[in-house]
């Protein structure tokens, strides 16, 4: 759960088929959707979890979206990664899409106790896919929606241009969060 890629800050619940993405503020659903009961224990787990710090959490309430539950469009998967050395992966998409990334920089410009690891080389090469997410084995993960539109322009985009195309993505009724 990275709360700084792309806003409003949230996490991805799957259940079977089903995804949603729910809002770190408010536990909600904000987009896509869950069975009752999955819903229900997603919901009570973010409950309990607990809020990071106070600038995340006011962070997270000022960028609260009022849109409405919305079925999710359904976003391509990602099917395959192989780290190609360099703080570089190749991904492949269900739909075909194909895509090396270099994280270099991206990694040079984060810092803390979970990107630390990643500027290992051998540590940055044990990416996997885990429910659609692009993790490492320190739990630090890339958002689905964020990585594919990394991947659709073919680069790592800046936070500011990553907003911006996430939202015209929203607006469009493609699929992100």
């Amino acid at each position: 759960m990275n709360y700084d890629e792309h806003l409003p800050p949230h996490f991805h619940a799957a259940y079977g088929s089903e995804e949603a993405q729910i809002l770190i503020a408010t536990g909600q659903i904000m987009n896509g959707s869950l069975p009752g009961r999955a819903a229900a224990l997603v919901r009570q787990w973010a409950q309990l979890a607990p809020r990071g710090t106070g600038r995340r959490l006011e962070t997270a309430r000022r960028n609260e979206t009022s849109e409405t539950n919305r079925p999710a469009a359904v976003r391509p998967k990602l099917k395959t990664l192989r780290s190609n050395g360099d703080f570089r992966i190749a991904f492949t998409y269900e739909d075909g899409l194909v895509v090396e990334l270099d994280f270099s920089d991206h990694l040079a410009r984060r810092s803390g106790p979970m990107v630390e690891p990643l500027h290992d080389e051998r540590f940055f090469s044990q990416a996997y896919i885990d429910h659609g997410a692009l993790t490492w084995p320190n739990g630090y993960d890339v958002c689905p929606d964020v990585l594919r539109v990394w991947a659709e322009a073919g680069s790592i985009l800046s936070p500011a241009e990553t907003d911006r195309r996430c939202a015209e993505r929203r607006e469009a009724g493609q699929p992100v969060a």
